[in-house]
């Protein structure tokens, strides 16, 4: 678990000649409901997970949609902005899931989202070849990526 109780992971992938990895808390809806009872809520920045900022590491470059992303270590956010559900990374790392700083947003990328069936009781983030996904409840949330 993290330091708030939720259970942890890091989880790797190795795509196209890049090592990839996350860390993040992932927390269970209990009942509750994205958008709702739970994060992400509009209008607010939320850390994609529970507890500490969910952490982003890769040894290539990688494109987020339009963004380009150099190789190292970020942290990632999500926000309902403008009616667009949007993935941020941040470049500040080592912070408690709370304390996001936008200084140090290096890039927003608009996600696609979709419903989700049957529902993500617990958080899965995911990477393949062409694409960033989060599942949480009904929501699927996804990017294309490109890695360089």
């Amino acid at each position: 678990p993290g330091m708030g109780g939720s259970p942890h992971v890091k989880v790797d992938w190795a795509l196209s000649d890049a090592n990839i990895s996350i860390t993040y808390g992932r927390p269970y809806l209990n009942g509750r409901t994205v958008g709702e009872s739970v994060e992400p809520l509009m209008d607010k920045v939320w850390r994609i997970g529970a507890d500490e900022a969910t952490t982003l590491m890769t040894d290539k470059d990688i494109m987020f949609g339009e963004a380009h992303i150099p190789a190292g270590e970020y942290t990632l956010w999500t926000m309902n902005m403008n009616d667009e559900f949007h993935l941020i990374i941040n470049s500040e790392t080592g912070q408690w899931g709370t304390a996001y700083d936008a200084n140090h947003d290096v890039a927003h990328v608009a996600m696609d989202v979709s419903q989700l069936e049957p529902p993500a009781e617990q958080l899965v983030l995911s990477f393949d070849e062409n694409t960033f996904g989060i599942n949480w409840g009904q929501m699927a949330a996804s990017v294309k990526i490109v890695i360089h």
